[in-house]
């Protein structure tokens, strides 16, 4: 499992917390969905780009937000990939800069 993970203080508000994150996903166009059996979001279909993930956990005093891309179609991917390196930056890139927005907009919680 390759993926970028980002920690986020916070006041340990769960519920304001997902407010935040289910609004910023829906207006960056993710969905949630299962993915392995757990609930992440998700943009795109693989068709065009990589598709983009985000889960969020959310701790007593902290958010955690892990994020990847896998490319490929639907359930055929070369599997999940962090948002470093050369492979994929376009789409590493566009995740990387919705999850920096997403934090700042958590500030608020700190």
């Amino acid at each position: 499992m390759a993926r970028s993970i980002f920690n986020v203080p916070y006041n340990g508000n769960a519920a304001a917390a997902r407010q935040i994150v289910d609004g910023f996903m829906a207006r960056e166009g993710f969905k949630l969905t299962d993915y392995n059996g757990t609930q992440v979001y998700k943009l795109g279909i693989g068709m065009a780009q990589a598709m983009q993930f985000a889960q969020v956990f959310y701790n007593p005093n902290e958010i955690v937000i892990h994020g990847w891309i896998c490319a490929g179609l639907g359930s055929a991917t070369m599997g999940e990939m962090d948002l470093n390196g050369f492979v994929g930056m376009m789409p590493k890139k566009a995740l990387k800069k919705r999850i920096d927005k997403l934090i700042g907009e958590l500030k608020v919680l700190a």
